[in-house]
């Protein structure tokens, strides 16, 4: 309840800014799983996934005085100074599927070297909008699209027997191009 959106606000003046609104309520539910499974002391696997479900439950958007007009979920045509219903508008940066992939792997080495362990990450996201206050039919782009991304490291902790560790790390290794 009483979530809070920026969006639009114009004045007579004839300038544009941002405010915050109160905008109204959500349903905001899903479920997360995540295992881990280790089949020999030096390998590491696991698998996770998330689903989410979000919706506005009422989400009334003011129309600020300068903008005139503004449709809304209904399709009416809302005068400045009234509140639009915006409740239709898919909920803001939020993936209904996320799901990673991993697998790191201790390398047989004597103590005094270290620990090196290596591994790499798949990530996927599906479809997020990103219009927290426009409809879809009025917000061209307005679709992150699905995308997925690999990243890699080798970790090499207690580097011959000292305190210190090191990283080397590839992030987005297929260099994917995607919308943020």
């Amino acid at each position: 309840t009483n979530i809070q959106r920026a969006g639009p606000d114009a004045n007579n003046t004839g300038g544009f800014g941002a405010a915050i609104f109160n905008a109204g309520s959500a349903t905001i539910q899903g479920v997360e799983l995540e295992t881990t499974v280790r089949p020999t002391d030096r390998l590491e696997l696991a698998v996770s996934y998330s689903y989410s479900d979000a919706y506005y439950d009422t989400f009334l958007l003011p129309v600020p005085a300068a903008a005139a007009s503004a449709i809304d979920c209904t399709g009416a045509l809302i005068a400045a100074g009234h509140s639009a219903n915006m409740a239709c508008i898919p909920f803001a940066y939020v993936a209904k599927d996320q799901v990673s992939v991993s697998a790191h792997y201790r390398l047989p080495l004597p103590q005094s070297i270290g620990d090196i362990i290596t591994g790499g990450r798949f990530s996927y996201l599906s479809r997020q909008y990103t219009s927290p206050t426009n409809l879809p039919s009025q917000t061209p782009f307005g679709y992150l699209s699905p995308y997925g991304t690999a990243n890699f490291t080798v970790d090499w902790k207690k580097i011959m027997g000292s305190s210190v560790d090191g990283q080397f790390f590839i992030n987005n290794a297929f260099n994917k191009l995607y919308r943020i």
